[in-house]
């Protein structure tokens, strides 16, 4: 492992890396064949799974557009962004009128941002475009109510 890490946080970069890969490629349809040329908004880009998903999708050749905090910039920059939104100086429903349509979402964050970009406004019309979220009401609905009762309100919410 890595002498600046721990052993917990060196255990989870599989993990993120994964979940990256199996977010554009299983949910979002993409791989190192079908991502060219595809925009794709990544949410929360500097996180563990944005930053894998930002590298492979540069990789596999997809024009990628991700939100991030002012101190992430650079990192975003560095790791070949086409397009970064600091949520922290810019609206991101208002910078997001200003470009082209995503063939894909991928969502890190959830929450309000969610209910607010979970629109077909930001994905283009009638091309199969997704809209990925890695963060499901199941496990907060778990924790609060019970796996029973949880998992009965998180079927009866979709």
């Amino acid at each position: 492992k890595p002498k600046t890490l721990t052993h917990v946080q060196a255990a989870s970069i599989p993990y993120a890396g994964l979940t990256a890969w199996a977010s554009l490629v299983t949910q979002g349809g993409l791989n190192e064949k079908t991502a060219k040329g595809k925009r794709v908004l990544v949410l929360g880009g500097s996180g563990g799974v944005g930053t894998f998903a930002v590298q492979l999708l540069k990789a596999w050749g997809a024009h990628v557009t991700v939100t991030c905090s002012r101190d992430a910039v650079p990192m975003m920059t560095s790791l070949g962004a086409d397009d970064i939104i600091n949520y922290q100086a810019q609206d991101v429903k208002e910078q997001l009128k200003r470009v082209d349509k995503f063939d894909l979402i991928l969502d890190g964050v959830g929450g309000d941002i969610e209910k607010s970009l979970f629109s077909a406004d930001y994905l283009k019309p009638w091309a199969g475009a997704k809209y990925v979220t890695l963060r499901t009401p199941l496990l907060q609905n778990a924790d609060k109510h019970g796996f029973a009762d949880g998992m009965l309100k998180s079927g009866l919410s979709l």
